[in-house]
This record gives structure tokens, C-alpha cells and sequence, in this order.
């Protein structure tokens, strides 16, 4: 009787029902976490399944080295400065999150939900986001060299000034994407669909855009030396001031491209 139990408002329904029954007082979710991310893990791992709520919790600056926090809602939580290296987030809720100049090296978020997060100059390489939803999210100077972006949505996030090299974005939805002044050099969009997506200034060089759709794609002064542009379709495209030297156009459908006469365009074979 009146025993503390440690656990979560908003905690799974089997532990709330023993609390009530046992008078015992269930501890709010930082008083696991202040244990560590090994018996958070413990923890966690005993109640999978149930609905785990973390809703707005401040962990700025905290450092929580390979948390599972898998499947676990953390919407509108605040995560600026933290450092979450090898952290698991598949399946969570991260709406609204703010992380800027976070550490999320190895992290994986596989299939959750980061509409309208902030991750601003965080440190995201080898990072998972495959099949997750990033709607609205920014990500602008973030670095996310050697992430994994396969079938994530899309729609709306900001990459500008985002370090995307050696990046895995295949078939990935980029239309209308914001990719200003972005390093895309060595990545793959090899099908990927960029129409209407800007890459003002951005650096494709080496990059297999093959397959892919880039009719209205802005590419003014985008360095595309060396690129893989076999099969793509390229389409009321202004190309002025790009560097097109060594790119790959083999079957490529051009329709109208805009080009400068001084422009050096050399194109392999």
C-alpha cells in the first residue's frame, strides 16, 4: 500500500489497473528516464505493444545513448542539443518535435511519424527514415550523409543547405521539395520523382539521377558535373549557369531546356 511505482502518466492500461488497486503512485515518464537508457530499455521492452505517451517532455540537452523509444509518442517533446546516438524511433510519434543541433548519429526512423519536426543542424548521418512521413519537416544545414530516405513522404520538408551526400533517396517522392544550396553530390535518386523541386546552387555532382523526373526542376547554378541522367525527363528546365560536364543523358526525353551560349555542356556516351 502506497508503494511507487515507476511509470508514466498516460501509462499502458495493465499498470495503471495495479496502481489503482495497490494505492500506488505512478511516477512521471522522467523518473524512468533519469535511471538511464538501460532501464528505460528494460522497461520498455516489458510493456511493448501498450501506448506510451511522452507528449511535449523536455530533453534538452540530455544524453541518452541507444534509448528505445520505439513506437513511442513524443509529439511536440523538446530535443534541441540532446544527444541520441543509435536511438530507436521506428513507429514513433514525432510531430512538431524540435531537435536542433541534436545528435541522432546511426538513428532509426523507420516508418514514424516527424510532421512539422525541426531537426535545423543536427547531426543525422546514417540515420533510417525509410517509409517514414516527414511532411513539413525541416531539416535545413542538417547533416544526413549516408541516411537512408527509400519511400519516406516528403511533402513539404526543407533540405536547404542540407549536406545529403552518398544519400539513399531511390524512388523517393521529391516533388516541390525545397533543396536550395543542398550537397546531393555521390547520392542516389535513381527513379525518384523531383518535379517542380528546387535545386538552386545544390551539387549533384556524381549523382545517379537516372530514371528520374525533373520536368520544372530549378537547377540555376546547380553543378552537375559527372551526373547519371540516362532515361530522365527533363522538361521546361532552366539550365543556365549549371555545370553539365561528363553528365550521362542516354535516353534521356529533353524537352524544352533553357541553356546559356557561353554554358560548357559535354555530354558522355
Amino acid at each position: 500500500v502506497g508503494a511507487n511505482v515507476t511509470g508514466i502518466s498516460g501509462a499502458p492500461k495493465g499498470l495503471r489497473d495495479w496502481a489503482t488497486k495497490h494505492n500506488a503512485r505512478v511516477q512521471p515518464p522522467i523518473s524512468i528516464l533519469d535511471q538511464g537508457a538501460g532501464v528505460w530499455n528494460i522497461w520498455i521492452a516489458e510493456n511493448r505493444g501498450q501506448k506510451i505517451r511522452l507528449k511535449d517532455l523536455n530533453l534538452y540537452g540530455r544524453e541518452l545513448l541507444n534509448i528505445d523509444l520505439t513506437g513511442v509518442d513524443l509529439s511536440g517533446a523538446t530535443l534541441d542539443e540532446a544527444t541520441l546516438t543509435e536511438a530507436q524511433f521506428d513507429g514513433a510519434r514525432l510531430e512538431r518535435v524540435r531537435a536542433r543541433r541534436a545528435g541522432f548519429l546511426e538513428a532509426s526512423f523507420r516508418g514514424a511519424s516527424l510532421k512539422d519536426a525541426d531537426f535545423g543542424a543536427s547531426n543525422l548521418q546514417g540515420a533510417a527514415f525509410e517509409s517514414a512521413l516527414l511532411d513539413g519537416a525541416g531539416f535545413v544545414a542538417a547533416d544526413l550523409r549516408r541516411a537512408s530516405l527509400r519511400k519516406a513522404k516528403l511533402a513539404g520538408a526543407v533540405f536547404a543547405k542540407a549536406d545529403l551526400r552518398n544519400c539513399d533517396l531511390t524512388g523517393t517522392d521529391l516533388r516541390r521539395l525545397d533543396l536550395r544550396a543542398a550537397r546531393l553530390d555521390g547520392s542516389c535518386l535513381s527513379k525518384a520523382d523531383l518535379t517542380g523541386a528546387d535545386l538552386s546552387g545544390a551539387n549533384l555532382s556524381g549523382t545517379n539521377l537516372s530514371g528520374g523526373n525533373l520536368t520544372r526542376v530549378t537547377l540555376k547554378g546547380a553543378q552537375l558535373t559527372g551526373a547519371e541522367l540516362s532515361g530522365v525527363i527533363l522538361d521546361h528546365v532552366d539550365l543556365t549557369g549549371t555545370e553539365l560536364e561528363d553528365v550521362d543523358l542516354h535516353a534521356a526525353e529533353l524537352g524544352e531546356v533553357q541553356l546559356s551560349l557561353r554554358q560548357r555542356f559535354q555530354v558522355r556516351r
